[in-house]
């Protein structure tokens, strides 16, 4: 998913994400597969977490990894560069959903570009 830009305080805050999260973060979202991973809050809080990655939102140049995260039973967007470590746990499957189910303000807040003059 593409969104709009992020306002100027998240990207003033934002930082250069690495590439073997992000990587690990797509691949989960493409094969149904758990992850493992250390987060650090905007408080600056550390935490560990299960998720089930539904999507991946762009705004650039933020990225969001679009979860229900197990540990707290609830749907959560995770900025990218704020995951410290990302542990793929493969053994561990779950049936994608659309992102869109899990998180309805995708629509009211207008993130997704149109597609083909339709908005999403």
């Amino acid at each position: 998913t593409i969104g709009t830009a992020p306002w100027a305080s998240v990207v003033a805050k934002s930082k250069p994400y690495d590439p073997e999260i992000f990587r690990v973060c797509e691949e989960a979202v493409i094969h149904g597969h758990v992850v493992a991973l250390e987060y650090v809050d905007k408080a600056g809080k550390a935490s560990s977490r299960e998720v089930e990655p539904h999507g991946l939102l762009a705004q650039p140049p933020v990225w969001y990894l679009l979860t229900l995260d197990r540990t707290r039973g609830a749907p959560r967007s995770l900025r990218i560069d704020r995951i410290t470590r990302a542990t793929p746990r493969r053994d561990l499957r779950f049936d994608p959903r659309d992102p869109r189910t899990l998180f309805p303000e995708l629509k009211q807040l207008n993130l997704e570009k149109p597609s083909r003059g339709k908005a999403l």
